[in-house]
This record gives C-alpha cells, structure tokens and sequence, in this order.
C-alpha cells in the first residue's frame, strides 16, 4: 500500500521532533526505568518508524526545509504485511502519547509539557497514518 503523510507544515514537524527529543533527554538524565512512559514512547515511536519505513517522511521534511517549503508530504510504500503491525503499533504510541502528555506536573515527573501546537500536530500526523492503515486492512 501508500501511505501518504501530509500535507504538514515542517516548522511543527521540527518543533514536535525537537520537544520529544527533548522529553527523551530529560528522560535519560533523570534515569527513567525503560518502563517509564518517556522511554517507552521513545521505543514505540522507534518501532513505528521501522515497521512503517516512516524514515522517508524525516527525508521528505529535511528537504522541505532546506528548498525553503513552508509545508511537507511524502509517499512510502508498505508491504501488505505490514498494515496490522503498523495499525497495532500506531495505537500502541497513541496510548504511549496520552499517558506521556499527562506527566507534566503530576508531582512525580517534572518533564517538560507538550505546547497545544505539539500535540496536536502528533495526534493529527497519528491519526493520518491510521486512518489509511485502517483501509488498507486486510479483511479477516
């Protein structure tokens, strides 16, 4: 299948990149447990990208902002066989997402919050790469 991812605008795309990699540091200064909700997005996103070769949509913004662009998209070619596993994966960093973005300010872990923009902008990218996930399913 194609999965297409966009189109996003790259600043929110980077600005998003730059605020996990962020958690993830404060994650690895503080030393988490790789149970902590911060290490096991950062395993899950990992995961995501792999199964989904989500690399060529990194590729697809880094060029966008070197040519200038204010937006992105890119095209990346599934196997069939990956749809479940990616679907499975996509919720599982969903949920990861919800219980990540509740730390901030929960008494026990001080990470930094995610802006509105970052957010949403995760949800969003998510929530495309799942709906056409969802259609390309094979039938059971």
């Amino acid at each position: 299948m194609e999965l297409l991812i966009g189109p996003f605008e790259v600043a929110t795309h980077i600005r998003t990149r730059d605020h996990y990699q962020a958690v993830r540091r404060e994650a690895a200064l503080a030393g988490l447990e790789p149970s902590s909700p911060p290490r096991r997005y950062e395993e899950l996103v990992e995961r995501l990208y792999r199964v989904l070769g989500l690399s060529a949509a990194t590729d697809a913004v880094d060029r966008a902002f070197l040519a200038g662009a204010a937006t992105f998209t890119a095209t990346i070619t599934i196997p069939d066989e990956s749809v479940t596993a990616g679907l499975r994966v996509c919720d599982q960093v969903s949920a990861s997402l919800e219980e990540l973005d509740a730390l901030p300010g929960d008494g026990d872990n001080e990470l930094l919050a995610a802006p509105p923009e970052v957010r949403d902008y995760q949800r969003a990218f998510l929530a495309q790469v799942r709906a056409q996930l969802q259609a390309a399913r094979p039938a059971s």
